[in-house]
């Protein structure tokens, strides 16, 4: 698949911290910022369930970074999911 889009067969919960930054890196965030993943190994489980106080952990303070960060992801585990029966 190309790289800044998913399908439902990836799994992103799945995904370590390195493909996890390569996604956001290729939805357009900062290095910075997708370094703080990698660094601090948040994967695609931990990714999931992240908050504004966990980013700021990481060193992600500007409340805007945080608010597109936590977008981003959303939709990532939003459009991942498979259909209900």
């Amino acid at each position: 698949p190309l790289v800044g889009y998913v399908t439902v067969s990836e799994r992103p919960l799945s995904w370590g911290q390195d493909r996890l930054g390569s996604w956001l890196a290729a939805r357009g965030l900062p290095r910075e910022i997708t370094n703080s993943f990698e660094v601090h190994l948040v994967n695609g489980i931990m990714a999931a369930s992240l908050s504004h106080a966990d980013l700021a952990g990481m060193g992600i303070l500007h409340p805007l970074h945080q608010r597109r960060v936590l977008c981003e992801l959303h939709q990532l585990f939003t459009e991942c999911r498979p259909a209900p029966p």
